[in-house]
């Protein structure tokens, strides 16, 4: 399974919490998708499920035009974490440092923020019934930072309480893993962007929290 994170949005580079709003990719993002959608060019891929969210959904056809004749799928369940009254909201409009510590807490049930348990358990659902579905075939999940960050602990058996201590997922980035029946996943390729070039020293320069 590969998974790959949208490539930058407006709301990104503004620091607006986005959760479960559309976004719109920047410039940097539509060339960052261009990229990305290259450095899978060569890769077999039988199966693409995205989320339904436009961000991903605008990188997910971006990387779609180099396989033609692959289907292509646009599900709820690999949307970003729902934030509710805090989408679209800037970071600085809000206690940030508070908020997110109270994000990653398994004690959150913040009235309207989808919590860390009804991701895992969406996500967790999602990929039984794709690994089921999709026996010795190349699937690839584009999706969302956040809700990455809680598939790899899933895939990799991590507690969910260290999901905050997962590697940030970076737009347009990729991971591999390679599935089995007998759940000894395996992780190929974590986080990588080293196909977006001068673009990845700069993002790396400058760590943060996208949402």
């Amino acid at each position: 399974m590969i998974f790959a994170r949208h490539a930058e949005t407006e709301e990104n580079a503004a620091g607006i919490i986005q959760g479960h709003l559309p976004g719109r990719l920047s410039k940097t993002g539509k060339n960052q998708a261009s990229l990305l959608a290259q450095r899978l060019k060569g890769e077999r891929i039988d199966h693409i499920y995205s989320s339904d969210l436009a961000r991903a959904v605008d990188t997910a056809h971006e990387i779609a035009k180099h396989h033609p004749g692959t289907p292509i799928e646009f599900v709820r369940e690999l949307r970003e974490r729902d934030y509710g009254r805090f989408q679209g909201k800037r970071k600085s409009e809000i206690e940030y440092g508070a908020w997110k510590r109270e994000l990653y807490s398994l004690r959150a049930h913040g009235q309207d923020v989808e919590t860390l348990e009804e991701v895992r358990d969406r996500l967790a659902g999602f990929l039984q019934r794709t690994m089921q579905k999709h026996r010795n075939e190349t699937v690839l999940f584009v999706g969302h930072g956040g809700m990455g960050r809680i598939l790899t602990t899933i895939i990799l058996h991590r507690p969910l309480g260290e999901v905050r201590q997962m590697p940030r997922i970076e737009n347009a980035s990729i991971s591999i893993f390679e599935l089995s029946e007998d759940n000894r996943h395996r992780l190929h390729l974590l986080n990588d962007v080293e196909h977006l070039g001068p673009e990845s020293m700069r993002v790396h320069s400058h760590p943060r929290e996208d949402f």
